[in-house]
């Protein structure tokens, strides 16, 4: 019992429902090995690219969808991990390829491929 609730006194001062505990996404691990705070905005833009690449023009409805999916698909991939694991840039991005590819955007795929691999 007293486990129970000092467990629950540091979800309260970490700002966390258990829920969130288990499932969210705080940081990624960059490319140089530096940890930094997820942020979903960041793979909502790069998909926004790659969109008006293809499209030459902007479908927030699409970006927040496929975003949506990728974020999803992220936490079940992070479900099997350490609690205190974060993925990589590179895992990321690769979940944004296959979710792209699923979701029969290959041409929006191609070209965040592309883009990815400039950079």
């Amino acid at each position: 019992m007293i486990s129970q609730t000092r467990d629950l006194n540091w979800r309260g001062f970490l700002g966390l429902s258990e829920a969130e505990e288990k499932t969210a996404v705080r940081q990624v691990i960059k490319r140089n090995g530096a940890l930094e705070k997820y942020n979903r905005w960041k793979i909502a833009a790069a998909i926004s690219k790659a969109v008006v690449a293809v499209r030459e023009k902007e479908d927030k409805r699409l970006v927040e969808e496929l975003t949506d999916r990728v974020e999803a698909r992220l936490i079940g991939f992070m479900e099997n991990r350490h609690p205190n694991s974060a993925p990589a840039i590179e895992e990321i991005q690769d979940i944004v390829e296959t979710i792209l590819i699923e979701s029969g955007e290959v041409s929006i795929a191609k070209a965040y491929i592309i883009y990815r691999a400039r950079h």
